[in-house]
């Protein structure tokens, strides 16, 4: 503390004592205007709260000074008050922050007295237990939290630690029931603390609602039943994988089936599951494991590799596992299932030498085909022209029987010809050279008219063509296909009566469905699937031409482009061929 002298009033020209004061103030007009207008005042005493210009803060004092009962002036005094104030705003500071750390806090935090009274309930309690702050406060807490069958407990507790000091739930962590306002009992997980402030006595209860942990942990226990159930179910071996750890669990008993490997084996620290996958396979497995499980964009990982067995011998193993990641991307675990695949593979195998096998045989055979057609139509022609040379120099001295048979002789052989030319034809669906590119189908079409032209104009047919689509496919087949298939509806036309032809397309189930509708001469139901059939024919020769093998051949090609043919019709009405080609199958 330190002083101004007294200052009497009659000596108003020594200002020594203000003017020490006011050299102390940043602003000192006004507190000079406040000395002056005190000095003229006898009566009244003064209490100021000043800030220096060196930054304290002081507390003055002042009030007059009597002699005689004569008022000769003022005394003054003044205390340094600075480090009261900061050490009072850091306790203000200090109790505002525990406040609101106990309000904010994400669990119920209650305080009760001795007598069990809520002394403290932050806005956690009230959420989760549904009681406002000033409806439980210097209110009994058993009263609003505690179930019954924890109620007996609760007071002979409260009683024991009056009693002894001690009791049997502090400063533990315990799992036990609360009650909700509405009634509803639930889970809780509790912690109580003794407290002593101010020579006051209290107990803190941090209580954290645990119901979705509750929920979260008979659903891990199910989950667990359901893999152990899942486990004995299957064939595969289930696994599961902590990444961090290193540890792994498999289903034991198909690890002893399918393997051989019991569960003291695997379970032993030596035993290492790279160790035993086959050295020509080895390294692309650790080169895909450490490329999937340090993407983090990759939740999915299967390879399939050998895997030695304990008895020796190699496996055909094929492993799919599930990549469980935490927020940074980082794989934690992985959880999958192990297949022997050794039957499968030796099948796919067996399967593949025998498709190579079918290659070499289809080569030869289309070698063979190529052959044959050609060494058999040599003769076929021999035999054409000379008995078309017979006719032409002899048929002066023939009589119409002899003709006949030189006409039938002729006729056969040609036949004979057309049918070893669509034999080759047949053959060779699936093996031509096109490429897979866009076509505009309306060009191909506009292409097919020009070829049939000369079909259309002496039926007299319509042909009406949709608005058809730009597919990817083969043009090669598929312009053979339409036009087998306009070639057929031109032929099969009905007596008398114009053809009227109709192409139109659909997408149906990611499939673009054809139709070509005619008004022909129609076919029984109980054909639909002969007409089909290579040199299946419904109709004689001389009615109308051809081999049979126009439409098997259309069948095949559109099968091998993935699609399917059927035909819908009624007799003496029309005919419907349908085709499919898929949208995204090339």
């Amino acid at each position: 503390m330190w002083r101004i002298p007294r200052v009497v009033l009659e000596d108003l020209d020594d200002q020594k004592s203000i003017n020490y004061v006011l050299n102390q103030l940043p602003d000192p007009v006004s507190f000079e205007e406040k000395i002056k207008e005190l000095y003229a005042n006898k009566d009244q005493i003064s209490f100021d709260i000043l800030k220096l210009k060196d930054g304290r803060t002081v507390e003055g004092y002042s009030q007059p000074q009597l002699v005689n009962d004569r008022y000769v002036g003022r005394v003054w005094s003044f205390r340094d008050i600075t480090k009261q104030l900061a050490d009072e705003d850091n306790i203000r500071k200090s109790e505002e922050t525990r406040s609101l750390i106990m309000k904010a806090a994400m669990d119920a935090i209650i305080c009760i007295d001795l007598s069990g009274n809520i002394i403290f309930w932050n806005q956690q309690a009230e959420e989760i237990f549904g009681w406002k702050s000033d409806e439980v406060m210097n209110k009994q807490f058993a009263d609003f939290i505690i179930p019954d069958h924890y109620q007996k407990s609760h007071h002979e507790g409260m009683a024991h630690f009056k009693k002894t000091g001690e009791g049997a739930i502090l400063n533990k962590l315990t799992e036990l029931s609360a009650i909700r306002r509405n009634g509803d009992e639930f889970p809780i997980e509790l912690t109580v603390t003794e407290i002593m402030q101010d020579n006051e006595q209290f107990f803190c209860a941090f209580i954290r609602d645990i119901t979705q942990r509750k929920k979260a942990e008979i659903a891990l226990q199910k989950s667990n039943e359901r893999f152990n159930l899942a486990a004995k179910a299957t064939s595969d071996i289930i696994w599961d994988w902590n990444l961090i750890t290193g540890k792994v669990i498999r289903s034991e008993e198909n690890m002893v089936k399918l393997l051989g490997y019991a569960k003291q084996v695997t379970q032993d620290p030596r035993f290492n599951w790279m160790d035993l996958i086959h050295a020509d396979d080895i390294a692309r497995i650790n080169e895909k494991f450490d490329k999937c499980l340090n993407d983090p964009t990759i939740f999915y990982m299967d390879d399939e590799y050998r895997f030695q067995k304990a008895s020796g011998e190699y496996a055909y193993l094929y492993d799919k596992g599930y990549i469980i990641r935490d927020g940074n991307g980082k794989a934690t675990r992985m959880i999958g299932s192990t297949q022997d695949i050794t039957r499968i593979k030796e099948n796919e195998l067996q399967l593949k030498k025998r498709a190579d096998e079918l290659a070499i045989s289809n080569l030869e055979l289309e070698q063979f085909a190529f052959i044959t057609s050609h060494d058999l139509q040599e003769p076929l022609r021999m035999i054409t022209g000379f008995l078309t040379q017979l006719d032409r120099k002899y048929n002066h001295l023939l009589d119409d029987k002899a003709r006949k048979y030189i006409f039938y002789a002729v006729d056969g052989a040609r036949r004979m010809r057309q049918i070893i030319l669509d034999l080759l034809e047949y053959s060779r669906v699936g093996r031509g050279d096109d490429k897979m590119e866009d076509i505009d189908l309306n060009e191909l079409m506009h292409e097919i008219q020009i070829l049939l032209q000369k079909k259309i104009i002496q039926k007299n047919a319509e042909v009406h063509i949709a608005d058809l689509p730009v597919i990817k496919s083969y043009r090669g087949p598929l312009r053979q296909v339409f036009q087998n298939l306009i070639s057929n509806a031109l032929k099969y036309n009905r007596e008398n009566v114009n053809s009227n032809i109709s192409i139109a397309v659909n997408e149906v189930n990611n499939e673009w469905q054809f139709s070509i509708t005619d008004n022909g001469i129609g076919i029984e139901e109980e054909y639909f699937e002969k007409i089909f059939v290579l040199f299946q024919r419904l109709h004689d020769k001389t009615e109308y031409s051809g081999t049979g093998v126009g439409l098997p051949v259309t069948k095949k090609i559109v099968e091998s482009l993935g699609g399917k043919i059927w035909v819908a019709s009624k007799p003496d009405e029309g005919s419907t061929f349908y085709f499919t080609i898929p949208q995204k199958s090339f």
